[in-house]
């Protein structure tokens, strides 16, 4: 076989396992506990006509009740669905109480939805959503874009833009 045929066969072999493709994909997702009840969710992908796998969201949910730091408690949630939706959601769990948080939407890898309000991603890919006892979202969008999947600079860059104690409170678990 001559070195053109192979060529040829190799592209084609390469095309119809999805590399070049020219959608972008969900690329699957990490959830990660911290101190104070808080939770960050990244959900990754890869953008149209490329394989490298980037963070399209980074939402760091915060609890705006007091979380008994004496008695245990769970934090549950997380983030899926397809390239064209995706929605995350937060529960937080003790003896007392079961609280479910209203969901974050992300369409079309553009906008994002949450508490009443809509944000572009091109305006920033980090999230705070405060959820409140009753579940509602409070989301703030943060100036910022994090590609990776480093939390300590998620959280510094949530950390460093909004004014709130119970943020600056916390801290990345072991």
């Amino acid at each position: 076989m001559n070195m053109m045929r192979i060529a040829k066969i190799m592209f084609a072999a390469a095309l119809l396992a999805g590399c070049g493709s020219h959608e972008p994909r969900i690329a699957g997702s990490t959830s990660r506990g911290m101190s104070a009840a808080a939770k960050l969710d990244t959900e990754f992908w890869t953008r149209a006509g490329s394989d490298r796998r980037e963070a399209l969201i980074h939402v760091l949910w915060v609890p705006e009740f007091d979380v008994p730091e004496s008695k245990g408690y769970g934090t549950a949630g997380g983030g899926g669905g397809t390239a064209k939706l995706v929605t995350f959601d937060y529960t937080y769990q003790d003896d007392d109480r079961s609280i479910k948080s209203e969901r974050v939407t992300v369409r079309d890898h553009e906008s994002v939805e949450g508490g009443g309000r809509t944000y572009q991603l091109s305006q920033g890919n980090v999230f705070l959503a405060r959820v409140g006892e009753r579940g509602a979202v409070r989301l703030t969008q943060v100036s910022s874009t994090v590609t990776g999947d480093d939390p300590a600079q998620v959280l510094a860059a949530i950390q460093t833009a909004v004014d709130d104690p119970r943020v600056d409170a916390i801290r990345l678990e072991k």
